[in-house]
């Protein structure tokens, strides 16, 4: 008996994940339920649901995001590209200040993930970009505004982003 419900329970979780108006921390809670109550790997929950291993993968890593930006997700506030691209930032600060960006109107999910890619390869530069990481620190302190200085072989570019109008005319 207690087998048949617990069976019975493992099917109404992939029903459930398989209606479409789940919403992404919705989605990403069954699958974690599936893997906790069921023992399931993320492949065999992939198999169960009919979506790959990656897709689950990801749903799972929203989990990781603070309470407050998980309900925005929840509620539609944020998209879902949105919060994958705020998972790229290791720290909980950093995540904060591109998602107010992000609920101002002032970035997109490339954007985000440009500036995760940016802080990323920023801290695997070698000392001789370290002139770049300072202008840009200096820069973004000045403006009071977050900025990214790409070089290339025949120049570069400035990037300051911005949130709101607001924003922008304080620049």
């Amino acid at each position: 008996e207690f087998n048949n419900s617990k069976e019975r329970l493992e099917v109404a979780l992939i029903e459930n994940v398989q209606r479409k108006d789940l919403n992404p921390v919705e989605e990403a809670e069954a699958y974690d339920r599936m893997a906790k109550e069921f023992g399931l790997t993320q492949k065999e929950i992939a198999e169960k649901v009919s979506k790959s291993r990656e897709v689950v993968a990801n749903a799972v890593r929203l989990l990781n995001l603070p309470k407050d930006i998980r309900d925005a997700l929840r509620a539609d506030k944020l998209s879902r590209a949105h919060a994958k691209a705020l998972l790229s930032f290791s720290d909980e600060a950093k995540q904060r200040e591109v998602y107010n960006q992000i609920l101002a109107g002032g970035i997109s999910s490339k954007d985000a993930e440009g500036i995760a890619s940016a802080a990323k390869s920023k801290k695997n530069q070698v000392k001789k970009d370290n002139k770049f990481s300072t202008l840009e620190k200096n820069l973004s302190e000045t403006l009071e505004a977050p900025v990214l200085i790409h070089a290339s072989e025949k120049g570069g570019k400035i990037v300051v982003k911005f949130a709101t109008l607001e924003d922008l005319n304080k620049i």
